[in-house]
């Protein structure tokens, strides 16, 4: 809980903090997204082949 608080003093104190983390969680859940195609395209041909 204190985490949590701690960040949302933060946000608190500097607005263009949010717009900064938001962006950052942004990339980061795209750039796994991506993995996660990726592992999916390479996993087809096998799935294909098996069956």
């Amino acid at each position: 809980m204190a985490y949590l608080q701690g960040w949302v003093s933060k946000f608190k104190e500097d607005r263009t903090m949010i717009i900064y983390a938001g962006t950052r969680a942004f990339k980061a859940a795209s750039y796994i997204l991506d993995l996660k195609a990726e592992e999916s395209k390479e996993a087809l041909p096998a799935v294909a082949m098996a069956a």
